[in-house]
């Protein structure tokens, strides 16, 4: 026999952050009235998610902080397991679809994380890459030329 009371109440986590995160992606993808609903309304939540908060609570955990919120890895698909993540702003802030990447060493990286690595202004390597600048060159130290050889970035 199911308790009495609200559905929402019988998870008990009804006034948990966790909870709260998970009605607000709801209603970014379904309600009509919130403001963001028209870019998440065609990305939509996927799988069991739309109506259990218990699957959405096992497959995530709890959320971690007052600072966590949750995070879409591919920002071009929507809700689903395997592609949320708890992340802070500052993570967020570097998974939007705007972040500058550049190809270095064989992969693409984000220009602010360049940037923290090699102890250069994210301009200089944005601008660097703007104006043709591709690999190694993108993080060589202040003064180096394009395409000069030096010793530690041939």
């Amino acid at each position: 026999m199911r308790p009495k009371g609200r559905k929402s109440e019988m998870h008990g986590h009804s006034r948990t952050r966790t909870y709260r995160r998970w009605i607000t992606m709801k209603s970014r993808c379904m309600d009509p009235k919130h403001p963001a609903f028209e870019r998440y309304s065609l990305l939509g939540i996927h799988g069991p998610w739309v109506e259990s908060f218990q699957e959405f609570l096992d497959h995530l955990g709890e959320c971690p902080s007052d600072d966590h919120t949750l995070d879409r890895i591919d920002t071009s698909a929507g809700y689903f397991p395997g592609n949320v993540r708890w992340a802070t702003s500052r993570e967020q802030g570097r998974n939007r679809k705007d972040s500058l990447k550049v190809a270095i060493g064989g992969r693409d990286r984000l220009v602010v994380e360049l940037a923290e690595e090699y102890g250069l202004n994210y301009t200089t390597i944005r601008e660097r890459a703007r104006s043709g600048w591709t690999g190694y060159d993108l993080v060589a130290p202040a003064g180096h030329r394009r395409g000069r050889k030096k010793t530690c970035w041939s």
